[in-house]
């Protein structure tokens, strides 16, 4: 056999399944530590492929197999006569390949190379099979361009040796595909091709292994921030397709985790584990939090509906919620010394797998601040909206007031604003008000309007307007509870208290009893099965405050849970802590969380310290988070401004050069089928009369293939050529002629005329126009390329 043959049936697989060896065994040598020299490596490899591949080879052949029996025999005679104990080894190198593991690398070469011999043994007979077939090839070099993205985008470091292998055996395959291609005739002629282009991709690979390289790993910054842009596109497009098939998860509601639809009020409940929101401050503390989600005022006995008659003004609902408790604790007199009602608290939000256009914010709440341009929101009454469906890693901020409600504190505040009114309100007192925050006593940023009293006027007639209602069908004996219950207290604060303690005693329950058809349902739970989950204890609490005059309403959000044991800095809100809790309106004090769902009160009012009386203990307050920088958001979003004009700037770049290299390939295709076609055109003047008969001739053929008519197994060429002139009715008697010029020059081998050599021509002219004429012009292009391709058939 000479090199030649060696080479073609045995050096281009040997040399693919090296290559692969190769990779696997650099990457595992040093990803593992084991340390293992390279060059050893690559003899290694080299010695047992060709092992492998004339065992193949001779697989027929006895004598392998007696070589394997007489090489284990003396291996086991060996451990035999030296007392070498299998088990004691496997034990050992049990116990070294744990500590390797552990370690992050060998302590013993031995074992090292006993490790990569292994591996290699394996490895390379399932890399070998692999290489036997075409289609395997290709599947192997898929794999390997994805090892290499997974390596590049993970910044793993790893060997050059990896990566120039896994190139080289991507290299080969694509030139394998490229010949296979052009010879699909011939099999041998791409195996031999491929064997003799391997020295030109051996030198390209050992200069690329002499180079030297960065230690750094590629950041791919750019091709990151366009995969980044379409994963994103992408998670959009499917979000606002499931938002378009289930509407009602547009804004949030207790559905989200497993409650009864939307607002309906009643059903069992079951919880979920996933994670829907995260929140990061920067101090600790144990202050409960509740984030507001969905706030509704009207309740017609079943479901709560969000139907208010808001008019845009120069404030939000929340902005004048807060600012009606500032107002409250500057006419108190705790200008200087607020921190024993309230503590200011800032936090980060993040979306984790919730998909909603809800903005989650706390009571009171003095800033919001958006970290991108794109997550705009406007106010709707209590509810703040984004503007387009927010997922997974929209993140803002927010700061706020949380009031000590189980203080004496704030009960004192209250008492001492019980009789308060804005239409007996002082103007004096407003304007120290206004005075006390320029010269920014309190932790708001923007200004307060002259009409800032008036507009709380207004919000109040509004409130009491729409959040007194209660549906008609509840039954008497309710509001005669709430009048009865409340007839001893002071004021709307007391009385909210008594009725939230009304329900201590009732049972918390995830499966409730349900009333029968056409019961009530607050009386049902009040009278009869005094059990519930919040959404029965909220609605209760709230038809029973407005019995007896006081504005409350329906909330939905999430209750925020202690942090997380190791991260007491982050707080993780699972879909389980949904909650659904009233407020109620305090006139002069604004809005007031209550919890009237048993195990839950515990929560809400954790005490901040142990003060024992106005004036007579320390109050240890809770530590101040990181307070809102008001240049800080405006930082952030010239920031987030240059980030996106980075980004867009990217983009078109990187559409501009997709858009050139598209067209230098369709210039680049153009000229090369312009090229062929005068190539063709050249040598087809430069032949003689014989040759261009053959090819008119064989143009036909092709052309009658494309149509799916050409020549039958048992059709002779006279019958086909009748055909054709009855199908695409020609003339008979040129048919004739036709078939009788090919006759004398294919059996007579005689020359033809120039006057012959028109004939079957222009026989080739009419056939090619009456195809043009009757089919379709993109059906004719696909003709003239078919042609084409089969140029070297018809040349």
């Amino acid at each position: 056999m000479n090199v030649k043959i060696l080479l073609k049936n045995h050096g281009y697989p040997c040399l693919l399944t090296m290559l692969l060896c190769i990779a696997v065994l650099s990457f595992t040598n040093n990803y593992f530590g084991l340390r293992v020299n390279e060059e050893i490596l690559l003899l290694l490899v080299f010695f047992w492929v060709v092992i492998l591949r004339c065992f193949d080879h001779i697989k027929k052949n006895v004598l392998p197999y007696l070589v394997l029996l007489i090489f284990a025999v003396t291996i086991v005679f060996l451990c035999f006569l030296f007392d070498i104990s299998f088990s004691k080894i496997i034990t050992s190198y049990t116990s070294w390949f744990h500590q390797t593991l552990s370690d992050g690398k060998s302590n013993s070469i031995g074992y090292s190379a006993a490790a990569i011999i292994l591996l290699l043994i394996i490895t390379s007979i399932l890399i070998y099979l692999l290489q036997k077939k075409h289609f395997t090839r290709i599947i192997g070099a898929v794999i390997a361009f994805c090892v290499l993205l997974f390596l590049g985008f993970t910044e793993q470091l790893t060997t050059k040796l990896v990566v120039v292998s896994l190139l080289f055996y991507i290299f080969l395959t694509l030139v394998e595909i490229r010949i296979t291609f052009f010879y699909k005739k011939d099999r041998s002629v791409p195996s031999m091709a491929m064997t003799f282009l391997v020295p030109c991709g051996l030198l390209l690979s050992l200069i690329l292994l002499i180079l030297p390289a960065s230690e750094n790993p590629i950041e791919w910054k750019t091709i990151k921030r366009c995969i980044t842009a379409v994963s994103d596109s992408v998670e959009t497009l499917v979000t606002n397709i499931d938002l378009w098939i289930h509407p009602d998860k547009k804004e949030f509601n207790l559905n989200f985790a497993g409650y009864s639809e939307e607002s309906k009020v009643g059903g069992s409940i079951s919880e979920s584990e996933e994670l829907a929101i995260s929140l990061k401050t920067s101090s600790l503390n144990n202050i409960p939090v509740y984030l507001n989600g969905n706030v509704k005022n009207k309740f017609d006995g079943e479901k709560w509906e969000d139907i208010v008659s808001y008019k845009k003004e120069e404030y939000t609902e929340a902005e004048l919620d807060s600012l009606e408790l500032l107002y409250a604790i500057d006419r108190e007199g705790l200008t200087e010394d607020y921190s024993s009602v309230i503590s200011t608290r800032s936090y980060s939000v993040t979306y984790e797998g919730i998909s909603t256009r809800t903005l989650f914010y706390p009571l009171k709440v003095l800033n919001i601040g958006l970290t991108s341009r794109k997550d705009a929101y406007s106010d709707d009454e209590a509810n703040l909206r984004f503007h387009d469906i927010k997922s997974k890693g929209v993140n803002y901020s927010f700061q706020f007031m949380n009031l000590n409600l189980d203080s004496n504190y704030f009960n004192k505040l209250i008492e001492n604003q019980a009789r308060f009114q804005y239409q007996n309100e002082n103007v004096t007192s407003f304007l120290q008000f206004r005075d006390n925050i320029a010269n920014k006593k309190y932790p708001i940023t923007y200004k307060v309007s002259e009409q800032l009293g008036e507009l709380l006027k207004l919000r109040r007639d509004r409130i009491y307007e729409d959040y007194l209602n209660v549906y008609e069908g509840l039954p008497k004996r309710v509001s005669d509870l709430a009048f009865d219950i409340t007839k001893n207290c002071r004021n709307d604060y007391e009385k909210c208290k008594v009725i939230e303690k009304f329900f201590a005693n009732y049972t918390y329950s995830t499966i409730p009893k349900q009333p029968e058809e056409g019961h009530d349902l607050v009386d049902y739970l009040i009278f009869e099965s005094k059990e519930g989950y919040c959404t029965y204890y909220a609605t209760a609490f709230a038809m029973m405050a407005r019995c007896v005059g006081i504005p409350t309403r329906y909330v939905q959000g999430f209750r925020v849970p202690q942090s997380e044991e190791g991260s007491q800095y982050s707080y993780y809100v699972y879909n389980k802590n949904a909650h659904a809790w009233p407020e109620a309106y305090i006139e002069g004090i604004g809005w007031i969380p209550f919890e009237p769902t048993p195990s839950f009160y515990d929560y809400r009012y954790q005490p901040w310290s142990s003060d024992k009386g106005i004036g007579n203990g320390t109050v240890v307050t809770p530590s101040i988070g990181a307070q809102y920088d008001p240049y800080n958001y405006q930082k952030l979003l010239e920031q987030e401004e240059r980030e996106f004009q980075t980004a867009r700037n990217t983009y078109r770049s990187i559409s501009m050069i997709a858009g050139i290299v598209v067209l230098l390939i369709l210039f680049g295709v153009f000229l090369y089928y312009m090229l062929r076609i005068q190539l063709f055109n050249r040598s087809y003047r430069k032949a003689n009369l014989v040759k261009r008969v053959y090819q008119d001739i064989k143009a036909v053929l092709l052309m009658a293939e494309f149509l799916g008519k050409g020549i039958e197994n048992s059709e002779t060429f006279q019958c086909f050529i009748k055909r054709l002139v009855v199908e695409h009715s020609m003339n008979e008697i040129e048919a004739e002629s036709i078939i009788d010029i090919f006759q004398k020059i294919r059996y007579n081998e005689e020359e033809p005329s120039i006057e012959e050599q028109q004939k079957i021509e222009c026989f080739r002219n009419y056939f090619a126009s009456d195809l043009k004429r009757t089919m379709k012009n993109r059906e004719y292009l696909r003709l003239r390329l078919y042609l084409l391709r089969h140029e070297r058939m018809i040349g």
